[in-house]
């Protein structure tokens, strides 16, 4: 059995300057998924443990969210060149399923 665990964290800029810590040279970028307002990633914690982390959804949704030369979170339309960033895709709708198969059908 899976065991889930939730982390609720404070912001959204929270939430990205979490993914860009992950960020390495060999992969600069990581996603975030976000519906009107909440926005959320898994990240494995292992074998047997799932971390969904969450966070309040942006006030104006982008599509690209990065840190800057000042260490600002800054969110766009267009992704910055060159720079570790975090891809936002819009979810419609999250359904609770008890099986794989429910998901896929």
């Amino acid at each position: 059995m899976v065991q889930i665990s939730v982390i609720e964290l404070a912001t959204f800029n929270d939430i990205v300057y979490f993914l860009h810590s992950r960020l390495t040279t060999m992969n600069i970028s990581g996603s975030l998924l976000c519906t009107e307002n909440t926005c959320f990633t898994v990240v494995s914690g292992g074998n047997d443990q799932l971390f969904v982390i969450k966070a309040p959804a942006p006030s104006k949704l982008c599509r690209f969210a990065y840190v800057d030369e000042t260490g600002s979170i800054k969110c766009s339309d267009t992704p910055p060149i060159g720079r570790p960033t975090v891809i936002i895709i819009s979810v419609k709708n999250v359904k609770d399923v008890e099986h794989l198969a429910q998901a896929l059908s």
